[in-house]
């Protein structure tokens, strides 16, 4: 960050700062809520955990299916 950014004291940013980051940070994302949790990064990480659980378990069957193959 700039140094004249920040106030001279050094405690705070400067109002030139302020009006740069607010059309950057403005806005609000509704987030899913299920009996008041939000749920959106939750499903969202379950859900790639899930879908990375079957890429692995199909990798894996298809390298077993290579190895017994490849023995016979």
């Amino acid at each position: 960050m700039p140094r004249e950014w920040i106030t001279e004291d050094g405690t705070y940013v400067t109002e030139e700062f302020l009006d740069y980051v607010r059309p950057l940070i403005q806005g609000d994302y509704p987030s899913v809520m299920v009996e008041g949790i939000p749920r959106h990064l939750i499903f969202e990480i379950n859900q790639v955990w899930k879908e990375n659980e079957e890429k692995n378990k199909l990798r894996k069957q298809q390298e077993n299916i290579q190895k017994d193959s490849a023995e016979k």
